[in-house]
């Protein structure tokens, strides 16, 4: 009674009413999102998270090749047995991983909890919820009030580019919330959040490398004392052996990532490109309220260390992409950038609470809180809808698809694909051959399968059809023999066997 007696006594006040709204809306969409979210070896991202996952979980970090009888692998092209989300090693024998070390153990981690079936999804969905959360908590830490950081964090969670990758098994969504949780612990400016700051930092750069750029936030966010610098660094510690000693073993050098060298990909010319890209784009992915950044300057009088804090974490990530080849090639590659959104979200929050604040009328200042609310809502909500969003998660469910029929083929088939490689190489123990990458090896690969009794099969997906068989990337009397979705199954028929 006595519980149920303060709860009374907290929602009979308009922020408790507030903050109970804003709780049924969170479980509302929490529930969403675990409705929707779908975490399964795919493309080369989500299939080179899992394999990682399957390579750690042996206690190993390459991978044996599959290849054909008489025909290994440092006799073809380097990538002709490497699915996507891999990279062959110079020994010719095993390959490595592609991707950073923090999702896969990540996904392995919920997985020993709850299985494979659930612990992936458990695992991105938990990162969805918190990085909303920690939004919330961002905007009120650096001064917001209850609504406005409410406000914030809906504009995170509705945001057509945060839900699209929330759903599906990418590094986005946790890249974001080790990075705001970084920043928020920062903020808090005790040893033992500074401690846990770096420890989230930490975890961060091993989710993705570029988070690195956030170091200078954190440092003006732990502030000029050095045992909180110092519980920072001891706090990321062993994350940055994790990272470096990962490196070396799978690289072979701690400083070189799965990555390789983008330097080709960083040029000047692609600034002004991805500028635009950047204007054309947050406003829709953020709603145009973004635009409410542009009061930094006047947030500089006041509140100063938030307004300097949450530059220094959007800056430098968005100037580094703005190099980068790819960054502006469509909406959604704006991904990369998504670990700032929490802090533009809150800057701009900042700026128009300052704005409302040169209001009289209370009356009025909710009114405008609402409209900006639905402004929010209502952008989010029409774009994502546009973008088809909601079945992010659902349409990679073709690749366990593919992957389920591949596995009622021959037990010694070899599979050609690329789309579906990594997916299979997962998913089966069947050869896989990139047809992508044979450079006129395919001659050789269909006389040494042939030779070796294994018949070949191409699962394709539609794109992929015309470039293998109408460009004659994979010559030969093929025979379609299911189609379904977006993808086919193909058998090459059987021809006399090679001359010897």
């Amino acid at each position: 009674m006595h519980l149920l007696r303060r709860l009374q006594s907290t929602v009979s006040t308009a922020s408790g009413i507030l903050l109970l709204v804003g709780l049924v809306a969170f479980g509302s969409y929490a529930y969403f999102c675990w409705r929707n979210t779908w975490t399964m070896p795919g493309g080369a991202d989500s299939s080179g998270y899992f394999n990682l996952a399957r390579c750690l979980e042996r206690g190993e970090i390459h991978a044996p090749a599959r290849p054909i009888e008489g025909l290994p692998p440092r006799a073809l092209p380097s990538f002709a047995y490497v699915p996507l989300g891999f990279q062959p090693d110079h020994n010719g024998a095993t390959m490595t991983p592609t991707y950073p070390l923090g999702v896969p153990a990540a996904f392995l981690a919920g997985a020993k909890c709850f299985g494979w079936f659930y612990g992936p999804d458990l695992v991105l969905w938990l990162h969805t919820l918190a990085g909303v959360w920690f939004t919330y908590a961002l905007a009120r830490q650096a001064g917001a009030q209850t609504a406005g950081a409410m406000i914030a964090a809906t504009a995170l969670a509705v945001s057509p580019l945060y839900l699209n990758f929330a759903l599906q098994a990418m590094s986005d969504v946790p890249a974001l919330t080790w990075a705001a949780g970084a920043l928020w612990l920062a903020g808090r400016r005790t040893k033992t959040s500074a401690a846990l700051a770096g420890l989230a930092f930490g975890f961060a750069v091993l989710v993705r490398p570029s988070n690195a750029l956030l170091l200078p936030a954190l440092v003006v966010a732990l502030g000029w004392s050095w045992r909180r610098l110092l519980a920072f660094g001891l706090g990321g510690l062993p994350m940055g052996v994790a990272f470096l000693g990962f490196n070396r073993a799978a690289y072979g050098s701690p400083f070189v990532t799965g990555y390789g060298d983008i330097g080709s990909l960083m040029r000047w010319a692609h600034v002004p490109i991805t500028s635009a890209h950047y204007g054309r784009w947050l406003p829709v992915l953020l709603s145009p309220l973004v635009v409410l950044v542009l009061a930094w300057p006047w947030l500089m009088r006041s509140g100063r260390r938030a307004a300097i804090v949450h530059a220094l974490a959007a800056a430098p990530l968005l100037v580094f992409y703005a190099f980068y080849y790819h960054t502006h090639e469509t909406w959604w590659y704006l991904r990369f950038v998504l670990p700032v959104f929490p802090s533009l979200i809150v800057l701009a929050t900042l700026g128009g609470e300052r704005l409302v604040a040169k209001i009289p009328s209370l009356a009025a200042r909710g009114v405008l809180a609402a409209a900006c609310l639905a402004i929010v809502v209502a952008n989010g909500v029409a774009w994502s809808a546009h973008f088809g969003v909601r079945s992010a998660g659902r349409n990679e469910r073709i690749y366990p698809a593919a992957v389920a029929l591949a596995r009622n083929l021959p037990a010694n088939a070899v599979l050609v694909a690329m789309q579906t490689s990594g997916a299979l190489f997962y998913g089966t123990d069947r050869i896989v051959v990139r047809w992508d990458t044979l450079e006129g090896a395919w001659p050789r690969i269909r006389d040494a399968a042939r030779a070796a009794g294994r018949p070949i099969y191409a699962v394709f997906f539609e794109f992929e059809v015309k470039e293998a068989f109408v460009d004659d990337k994979t010559p030969g009397d093929w025979e379609k023999l299911h189609q379904q979705q977006d993808f086919s199954i193909w058998r090459l028929r059987t021809e006399p066997a090679p001359a010897r």
